[in-house]
């Protein structure tokens, strides 16, 4: 039992000494930004009110070591500041736009592994013949295409041409999701089939394959039951990334179909030189990105059988 739960709560204090030190980067780097911070976020017209009110709001009175310790402690309690643009809790308005990001990258999840199983399955059935190479010309091809591209062109024909969605969203439905997500995932997709086909080719290799077919076990049966599944184990590091690379590329995708999610807030944000909210936002993706980490070291330690 202890050999499980001390290799835990060694990843659990490696994270948290992690979200230390990225949060003291995070503030270190804004720190260092030339001239006067209420001066850039509040821009060259304003007066000397309205500055003095971004500096009291901003704790910029205050020394550098006292602000990073005061900022700290703001973000242990859930207080991650104010934004200028908006005049509103960075806190507040995250947790509104995380909504739509997180739906997004989900949605855009299930789409990456249904389409990467399904063609990764089209290969390994029919191994050997024309239609894996076909598989695998088009995992190529979508590799190589820029997600805003695509997203552009899908605009284009489905939105502009076709008129099956529209640009602008009074309300948003789950409807509203389903072109972003399929844009995400199709290039995705094609990384992760493309590891898949690899790793199954790789484990068809393994002693206890050609074992088992001196056995008479089924050919089938070992390629399928048991070498596609030792493929898809390593595969899920591989998800991680995707998901961790689907909320990054969530931020053009979502300012190219008008989402009000985290990446066009974010977008908006480094427009208006609003330096608390850009903090706030980039320390949310960090902490997803560790959470995420952490659930993905649980699912491959749970998934391997020689773990």
């Amino acid at each position: 039992m202890l050999s499980i739960i001390m290799p835990l709560f060694r990843i659990i204090g490696r994270n948290i000494l992690l979200v230390f030190v990225m949060g003291f980067l995070i503030f270190w780097v804004f720190s260092l930004i030339p001239g006067d911070i209420a001066t850039i976020t509040g821009g060259t017209e304003a007066d000397e009110q309205l500055l003095e009110s971004i500096r009291d709001k901003q704790g910029l009175s205050h020394a550098t070591p006292k602000r990073f310790l005061l900022w700290g402690l703001s973000i242990v309690q859930g207080d991650l500041g104010y934004s200028i643009r908006y005049d509103e809790a960075v806190s507040s308005l995250i947790q509104r736009h995380a909504k739509v990001t997180l739906r997004l990258a989900l949605l855009a999840m299930m789409a990456t592994i249904g389409m990467a199983l399904f063609t990764a399955s089209i290969a390994v059935i029919f191994y050997k013949k024309w239609i894996t190479s076909w598989v695998v010309i088009f995992n190529q091809l979508f590799m190589a295409i820029p997600q805003f591209w695509l997203g552009l062109l899908v605009i284009q024909l489905f939105g502009i041409h076709w008129g099956m969605f529209g640009l602008f969203h009074t309300e948003l439905l789950w409807q509203d999701y389903f072109f972003p997500a399929i844009v995400l995932a199709l290039v995705q997709s094609a990384y992760l089939s493309r590891y898949i086909i690899y790793a199954w080719q790789r484990e068809v290799k393994q002693r206890y394959v050609t074992s088992g077919l001196a056995r008479g076990i089924s050919h089938n049966n070992l390629r399928f039951k048991h070498a596609l599944r030792g493929g898809l184990i390593p595969s899920v590091t591989i998800m991680g990334l995707i998901w961790i690379d689907l909320l990054s590329g969530s931020v053009i995708i979502e300012k190219i179909f008008v989402l009000p999610g985290l990446g066009q807030l974010l977008v908006n944000a480094v427009g208006s030189r609003d330096i608390p909210l850009i903090q706030g936002i980039v320390l949310y993706f960090i902490f997803i990105v560790i959470i995420s980490n952490f659930i993905v070291h649980l699912l491959y330690q749970w998934l391997n059988p020689r773990g």
